[in-house]
């Protein structure tokens, strides 16, 4: 299967994009609800962690499986990967928390859905995916 330097670039650039919206996400979050405190730079600096193990673990097998199927679109990409969001954002709720419980509801459902689609918007972009299928 052949990768393209651009499909590199977007591996690499792209889930930056998840931590710069997370840490935005944060920012206002601790402005407009004090119930989420100040923005911690130690979870900004944990996301990134957490958005490159998302890209390598999850992102990157999710590109082989649509590209080996010929469902490569960036429809599909961005669907994929806002499902994927909220599996990350979840995993990195329980990394960060030291293994408690996590509770799923509907806005870490929501967050992660549009991490991931961010995340997964921006390797497109990048990676110049076609919206109409057959990939690069």
């Amino acid at each position: 299967m052949h990768v393209s330097k651009m499909e590199m670039k977007g591996v690499i650039i792209a889930p930056l994009a998840g931590v710069a919206a997370f840490a935005i996400f944060l920012f206002a979050m601790s402005i407009f609800s004090p119930n989420y405190g100040d923005l911690n730079l130690a979870l900004v600096l944990h996301s990134i962690f957490c958005s490159y193990a998302g890209m390598i673990f999850v992102g990157i097998p999710i590109i082989i499986v649509l590209k080996k199927s010929d469902d490569f679109t960036l429809l599909n990409l961005a669907i994929c990967g806002g499902v994927a969001g909220i599996l990350v954002l979840h995993l990195y709720i329980y990394i960060v928390v030291t293994g408690q419980e996590v509770n799923v509801n509907q806005m870490g459902i929501i967050v992660g859905f549009l991490l991931g689609l961010i995340v997964a918007i921006t390797y497109g972009a990048i990676a110049k995916i076609n919206t109409r299928g057959s990939g690069t």
